[in-house]
């Protein structure tokens, strides 16, 4: 099993916190991907939320993610601005791996 998590900083841009509640709340009812969630918050340094999904298939998962909630119109292009996603265990390594980072030189 997989973690994939996405953690949006929402000083970094001016997202719409509780329409991405909503729509990470979306992805959490895809049950063919995701096998469990956890979304937490935070202040370190600045506030941050983390929406973490359990699954067997990251890649299908991303997929999703990535044309349901990074393409959407409303959420996106702030979403991309002030996000950074992971998927943990990708690997025998126990390492991760990035998907997105708000800093694409990162």
């Amino acid at each position: 099993m997989r973690i994939l998590t996405v953690q949006i900083q929402p000083e970094r841009a001016p997202v719409d916190v509780p329409s991405v509640l909503r729509a990470f709340e979306r992805v959490a009812e895809q049950k063919s991907l995701v096998i469990d969630r956890e979304f937490t918050s935070g202040d370190d340094s600045g506030r941050y939320l983390n929406f973490s999904f359990f699954t067997r298939d990251h890649a299908g998962l991303w997929a999703y993610i990535t044309k349901n909630v990074y393409s959407d119109p409303a959420l996106g292009e702030a979403l991309a601005a002030s996000s950074i996603a992971v998927c943990n265990g990708v690997d025998d390594s126990g390492g991760h791996t990035v998907l997105h980072h708000f800093d694409s030189a990162s």
